[in-house]
């Protein structure tokens, strides 16, 4: 994935995550996931389930890299092997 060109970014201040699949029947659900956010060398963790999958994080125009870790479910999406 390529990072945005300064024209496409909508705001440095903040950043919103969410983590969601989309059902057979459109609807959006909840993916249980931890967050950790790196920047200025600090990293933070969050616990994006009692969240229901959303954060909105400052970022203070600084630079940050993402990790998602979802948790493990004994559901299979289906047409995936």
């Amino acid at each position: 994935m390529e990072p945005l060109d300064d024209d496409e970014v909508v705001s440095r201040e903040e950043l919103k995550a969410w983590t969601h699949k989309l059902t057979p029947g459109w609807r959006s659900e909840t993916l249980p996931a931890q967050l950790s956010v790196r920047s200025g060398g600090e990293v933070t963790e969050f616990d994006l389930a009692p969240r229901d999958g959303q954060i909105v994080v400052p970022t203070a125009g600084e630079a940050c890299e993402l990790e998602f870790t979802l948790a493990a479910s004994s559901q299979t999406c289906e047409g995936l092997p």
